[in-house]
């Protein structure tokens, strides 16, 4: 099941990062190959995608360690850099989402603890609720959208 907002324990993890540590860490983690103190910002509880980049960055600094050859090791840096710039900006990608997501909340929500369904058949049906108000002053107004899908099959 996929998520339409962040979930809180991510919002969490995404807030507590400085950018600019990051980018030092990373710079660090470079320089010693080893990516040891950069594990101490929980990068990990970023969400998947935060997750795939680190992941990335982890295997580019493993194969820069291990080169030898001076060409190999060039190669090797440039790699780990642009794995390195790739970790940090999906942390500032994720936490402009979260800010956006955020603002936008004040307004409108969608409910995205959608029930997956109890049995299946040819006809599969999801209901999506939301919440919405003019301004942040007015009550939240309710609604839900409820949709049917033919599924395909013998």
């Amino acid at each position: 099941m996929g998520e339409i907002n962040i979930p809180r324990d991510q919002q969490i993890a995404l807030a507590s990062i400085d950018a600019s540590e990051l980018d030092r860490l990373i710079e660090q983690a470079i320089r010693e190959e080893r990516s040891g103190d950069l594990h101490r910002l929980a990068l990990s509880n970023c969400g998947s995608y935060v997750a795939t980049k680190l992941h990335s960055f982890e295997r580019a600094l493993a194969k820069h360690r291990e080169a030898k050859a001076l060409r190999k090791r060039a190669e090797t840096e440039s790699t780990l850099r642009r794995a390195g710039h790739d970790l940090s900006f999906a942390i500032g990608a994720m936490q402009r989402r979260m800010e956006t997501e955020q603002k936008e909340a004040q307004l409108f929500v969608v409910d995205d603890q959608i029930m997956p369904p109890h049995r299946f058949s040819k006809h599969l049906s999801v209901r999506v609720s939301y919440r919405w108000r003019r301004t942040v002053d007015d009550e939240w107004r309710f609604g839900s959208i409820g949709a049917a899908q033919v599924a395909c099959g013998p």
